[in-house]
């Protein structure tokens, strides 16, 4: 599954060279998870959606392989961070998620207050 997710990815990069060309911020998106997390599989591809959407770069983590995430995240995982703050833990709620990446890309924090 992840692999289908990733080809779809690679298919819109194209994006985030429209957005950077504009002029437009490509916001940076770690998703915290670990192997065998069904949450973790579930947040997956709608975080994907969402960076694709507006050129984000996603980059994946698990809490497996560092101490330090592991340490900080690995009873509320999947974590998303966008610019190195945390929006997302538990589950992804995708229209919060694309806000607040359409406010990183035009260079705003958050607009909302996130709690949990």
């Amino acid at each position: 599954m992840l692999d289908r997710v990733t080809d779809r990815i690679r298919r819109l990069l194209p994006r985030r060279d429209a957005a950077a060309a504009a002029g437009a911020r490509v916001p940076e998106v770690r998703l915290v998870g670990r192997r065998g997390c069904h949450l973790c599989d579930e947040a997956r591809p709608v975080v994907a959606r969402e960076c694709a959407r507006v050129g984000a770069r996603l980059q994946e983590a698990s809490v497996d392989d560092d101490p330090r995430l592991h340490a900080a995240y690995w009873d509320r995982i999947p974590v998303v961070e966008v610019d190195g703050r945390v929006v997302e833990q538990l589950r992804v709620d995708a229209e919060r998620l694309r806000r607040v990446l359409a406010a990183a890309a035009r260079g705003e924090g958050p607009a909302e207050r996130l709690t949990w």
